[in-house]
C-alpha cells in the first residue's frame, strides 16, 4: 500500500499505529463514498416502484464494485477482520433496517409475506 502511495512504510505508519487502523480508514471511505451514491429511488419520499428502486439499488452496487473490483473485495474479505464485532453489527442492522423500510413501503407488491424474511433474502 504504501508504495502504491508513493511513501515508504515508515512514513505511512506515522499516521496509522497499523495495518488496521489504515484498513479502517479505507473501509469507512468506501462507505462513505457509497452512502453519497446512493440512488435517490432509495430515498424515503421516492415514487419509484419496487422494479425501479431495486433496479437502481443494483446497479449502484454494481458500479461500486466496478469502480475497483480489487478493492471492493479486499476491503469485503477483510470486513469482518478490521471492524470491531460490534461495529460490523451495528452496519449489517443499518442495512438490514434501511431494506425493511423500502420495503414497507411496497408490502402490496412483495411475494414473501413477511417484510424481515424479504429483506433477509435480499441481503
Amino acid at each position: 500500500m504504501a508504495r502504491k502511495a508513493g511513501v515508504s512504510v515508515g512514513s505511512l505508519y506515522q499516521y496509522f499505529p497499523n495495518k488496521q487502523a489504515l484498513l479502517r480508514i479505507l473501509l469507512g471511505q468506501r462507505i462513505a463514498s457509497a452512502q453519497a451514491r446512493r440512488p435517490p429511488e432509495l430515498d424515503e419520499g421516492s415514487t419509484a416502484s419496487l422494479e425501479e428502486a431495486v433496479l437502481a439499488s443494483v446497479r449502484w452496487h454494481v458500479d461500486i464494485h466496478l469502480e475497483n473490483p480489487t478493492l471492493e473485495r479486499a476491503l469485503n474479505d477483510l470486513a469482518a477482520d478490521v471492524l470491531e464485532e460490534s461495529e460490523l453489527e451495528a452496519f449489517e442492522r443499518r442495512y438490514e433496517a434501511a431494506i425493511i423500510h423500502f420495503l414497507r413501503r411496497h408490502t402490496d407488491r412483495l411475494r414473501v409475506g413477511e417484510v424481515t424474511v424479504a429483506a433477509f433474502l435480499i441481503m
